[in-house]
């Protein structure tokens, strides 16, 4: 576990890891107050998973975790994944995760309580969630998120909100330039339009 990363120090660490040919089972930065609790689980034999917890050890300052202490962090990371009445699933280039942080994650936090932000530095993904003071306010969050996003090659889905919200905004944004083709695979695979009618992007 690491501590009160920076945003740019996760990124680092990504890099370091794929540098150094490390394995790790998962990567998860929890957004905290300072920044970022990084935790970094390796799994396999013992002996494989020490020798790559050590060579972690030499990149960074870095506390290893008891069972205990472990299992806390990953009920942190489920809380934040499951709990709020908004939860919003945010994609974007491993390497923007300042971008994310600061014009995206930020702002929309700013309108809830409760929220939370989990990151996936290594896959670009990412989870928000929490309960909207005001659901107009964070309409307008989400839009202006979705902005940022779509300049950094990213994009936001809207996973659960309270319908006020969802009156307002799409739950998957604006479509994408390879909309036909989704178009003519839906058609072919489901003529009768039977499978999931109207849940996907525009409606398919």
């Amino acid at each position: 576990l690491m501590k009160d990363r920076t945003a740019a120090a996760v990124r680092d660490l990504v890099a370091e890891l794929r540098h150094s040919q490390l394995e790790a089972a998962a990567v998860v930065a929890i957004a905290t107050a300072d920044g970022f609790d990084v935790g970094v689980r390796f799994e396999g034999f013992q002996a494989g998973v020490v020798a790559q917890r050590d060579r972690l050890s030499h990149l960074g300052r870095c506390d290893v975790l008891k069972a205990g202490d472990a299992t806390h962090f990953w009920q942190r990371h489920d809380a934040v994944r499951t709990s709020g009445r908004l939860r919003l699933k945010i994609a974007a280039l491993p390497n923007a995760i300042e971008i994310v942080s600061k014009s995206v994650v930020a702002p929309l936090l700013d309108g809830l309580t409760d929220g939370g932000f989990v990151w996936y530095p290594t896959f670009g993904v990412g989870f928000i969630t929490g309960t909207p003071i005001d659901d107009e306010r964070s309409a307008a969050a989400i839009e202006s998120a979705r902005q940022v996003l779509t300049e950094a090659r990213g994009s936001l889905t809207i996973q659960a909100a309270p319908s006020a919200i969802r009156q307002r905004v799409s739950t998957w944004g604006e479509p994408a330039g390879t909309l036909p083709l989704m178009q003519a695979t839906k058609q072919r695979f489901d003529p009768g339009r039977r499978l999931a009618p109207g849940r996907f992007v525009a409606g398919i």
